[in-house]
């Protein structure tokens, strides 16, 4: 039978882990830090988003904003690489102000509206209920 560990295991064993750490201290490990980030960042791909986005501004663009109350909810769009926008929603509350923390809650993968309380049918309605997913 097939023994996702143990062939794991020997794969990883036959493989010298070049970067593995083995330091004691604090010295040791800003070293292997410094080594290792770099070769991490290539390989990882965030050279080439590094130069991809060398000439890119963020920006961002509020579509809406509706009185729901307690807090105001605004539709924003931010254009986080020149050609993906990412659709957000900021929830503000009204009798607040001054600083305040900041919740930010990922979409998942449901409809990113649902979150925000908006559905468009009642199947989306008790889902967003059965699973309090509207914050």
């Amino acid at each position: 039978m097939y023994d996702s560990v143990k062939h794991f295991n020997s794969s990883y064993d036959s493989v010298t882990a070049e970067f593995a750490f083995q330091g004691k201290s604090i010295t040791e490990l800003t070293s292997w830090q410094h080594e290792f980030r770099p070769r991490l960042k290539n390989a990882i791909g965030l050279d080439n988003l590094e130069n991809d986005l060398a000439r890119h501004s963020v920006s961002a663009t509020k579509h809406d904003s509706e009185d729901m109350g307690h807090y105001t909810r605004e539709k924003w769009t931010i254009n986080v690489e020149p050609t993906v926008p990412l659709p957000f929603y900021l929830l503000r509350p009204i009798s607040i102000s001054g600083n305040v923390p900041l919740v930010i809650t990922p979409h998942g993968h449901n409809p990113p509206d649902m979150y925000a309380g908006i559905t468009h049918d009642a199947e989306e309605y008790a889902h967003m209920q059965e699973g309090e997913r509207d914050i």
